[in-house]
Order: structure tokens, then C-alpha cells, then sequence
């Protein structure tokens, strides 16, 4: 967990009626609630510097586009890679060799390491040219597929021979599609997951 600054962890524990921490080991707090100001002050960063971002491409001038900003032709997405950790194991101060709760991923089950929806489902939020505001798209979509909407969006034509695993999934992302489809026109509608460590190793297969 980080924060920008101390003033914003400690604004964070007055709103919600936590001691500073003293402990350097404990970053938690498991009263009911999931009031942990750790990662409240980590997600108002995280928020903090998407704002700087888009700032930045709202009131600079496209050098390839007289007469348009930066934002009138770039897509921001922000993404995670996994569900939030559930549990951690406190590896210093008074608590070392206890876990303790971190995050709640309520109502899916599970969370980082776990096969199941709260470990895997993860928040993607785009913004972009085309892109109806305040829309919602509930196509099932993995991280593989940016690579090949990447090419799409820089307009690269697609190239079969390279046999990617994911799809361009551009045509959905501007709600000309329902599906992600791959180079040869066929629907996914089916998705993998494989994880090889030694200790959760699994696999899982969603269909549909």
C-alpha cells in the first residue's frame, strides 16, 4: 500500500475513526466496514494521478492535429490485473505471523489467487474517441485482447500469421459488436485462465 503524502493517510484515518498506525507491520483494520485507511489514501493517489493525466491531455494541443487537444484522440483505460487480495500474511511488528483482511471483494467470491470470479473479474474502465459516455458493456473481455486492439486503434491491419490469443475487441469497446471476435470472424465464447504456481496452482475455463 502507498500514499502520496502523509496528510492524505491521515485525513483518511480521521474520516474513518482509526488511530494513526504506530505499528510498521499491521496495515489493516478488520472491524466491520473494510475501514482501512491504507487503501483509501492508496485510491485517492491512484485517482489523484489519473486527474494529472487527464489534465494534461485536456489542455495540451495535439502537435498532429491543429485546433485539437491531446484527449480528442487518445483512450485511457485503467484497469487491474487481478481481484483484490483478501488476506495477507503481517510480516513485521508486533502482529508478524498473523494475516490480516485487506480488501473486499463483495458480492464475488473469492479474491487474488482464487479461481473464482472475485480473483479473476476485474474493473476496466475506458474513455475514448467514440465512445458513448457512461455506457456499460457486459462482453467478457481479458487483458489478451489489448495487444490486438492496440494494432487496431493505431490502425495496423491484422495479421492472422501471428496467431494471437486474444481479439480485437475495438468493435465492441465503440458498440459496433456484441462479441469479441478473432481475425477469422469466429465469436470467443469461451475464455482461459492458467496459473502454474506451487502453491494455488489451477486452471479454470469459462463458457458463455
Amino acid at each position: 500500500f502507498c500514499t502520496r503524502d502523509r496528510k492524505r493517510l491521515e485525513y483518511y484515518c480521521d474520516k474513518m475513526g482509526v488511530p494513526f498506525p504506530t505499528d510498521p507491520g499491521r496495515i489493516a483494520d478488520t472491524r466491520p466496514g473494510l475501514k482501512n485507511p491504507y487503501y483509501a489514501a492508496m485510491l485517492d493517489s491512484l485517482d489523484w494521478q489519473v486527474g494529472k493525466i487527464l489534465a494534461f491531455l485536456e489542455t495540451n494541443d495535439d502537435p498532429r492535429n491543429p485546433g485539437h487537444k491531446l484527449i480528442d484522440n487518445t483512450y485511457i483505460m485503467v484497469s487491474s490485473d487481478n481481484g483484490g487480495l483478501e488476506q495477507s500474511p503481517i510480516t513485521n511488528g508486533k502482529d508478524k505471523g498473523q494475516r490480516e483482511r485487506i480488501t473486499d471483494n463483495t458480492p464475488l467470491r473469492g479474491g487474488k489467487l482464487k479461481i473464482f470470479e472475485g480473483g479473476i473479474r476485474i474493473p476496466f474502465i475506458i474513455q475514448g474517441p467514440g465512445i458513448e459516455e457512461n455506457s456499460v458493456c457486459d462482453t467478457p473481455i481479458n487483458l489478451i485482447d489489448l495487444f490486438p486492439t492496440y494494432m487496431a486503434m493505431a490502425g495496423a491491419e491484422s495479421k492472422t500469421k501471428l496467431d494471437l490469443d486474444g481479439c480485437n475487441i475495438l468493435p465492441v469497446i465503440l458498440g459496433a459488436a456484441s462479441e469479441a471476435a478473432f481475425d477469422d470472424g469466429t465469436a470467443r465464447d469461451t475464455l482461459f485462465w492458467h496459473y502454474p504456481s506451487v502453491m494455488p496452482s489451477s486452471s479454470i475455463i469459462r463458457k458463455g
